[in-house]
């Protein structure tokens, strides 16, 4: 609930930014050939979102699983984010480095796997600003 709140303000405006730089004559086209604007949303404008949504969803997941201030505050215990496991490998008697550098690696491996299979339409997501496509 807390990242929903704490994100929410940026999923907004990246997807308002997506539905801005949608092509509009497809729009335009449905509209003169007589569709309604549930039509026209679920046939046209939703398939064209698929890629901004997909961008914004692997952008907030990759903010979400690397955010360390939120859970910090917000939890008593060390055991339930990567980032904050991570953060207890530093104490005030040293830091220990090797186990901290193999859970780092360890734990960004899955955003890293949900990019690299998800980033065709990352990318495509990114170049609907440029207008040109994927």
């Amino acid at each position: 609930l807390v990242f929903f709140i704490y994100y929410s303000p940026m999923a907004t405006l990246l997807m308002f930014i997506f539905t801005n730089a949608l092509p509009k004559e497809p729009i335009e086209a449905s509209l003169v050939d007589g569709a309604d604007l549930k039509t026209i949303f679920a046939k046209v404008v939703f398939p064209l979102l698929g890629p901004g949504f997909i961008s914004t969803s692997i952008f907030l997941l990759i903010n979400m699983w690397n955010n360390l201030f939120v859970p910090l505050s917000m939890m008593r215990g060390y055991e339930k984010f990567v980032t904050l496991k991570i953060f207890s490998y530093i104490g005030q008697a040293g830091t220990i480095y090797n186990e901290m550098f193999a859970a780092s690696l360890i734990g960004s491996l899955p955003p890293l796997l949900i990019f690299l299979f998800l980033s065709r339409y990352f990318v495509r997501g990114m170049l609907m600003f440029t207008g040109r496509t994927g």
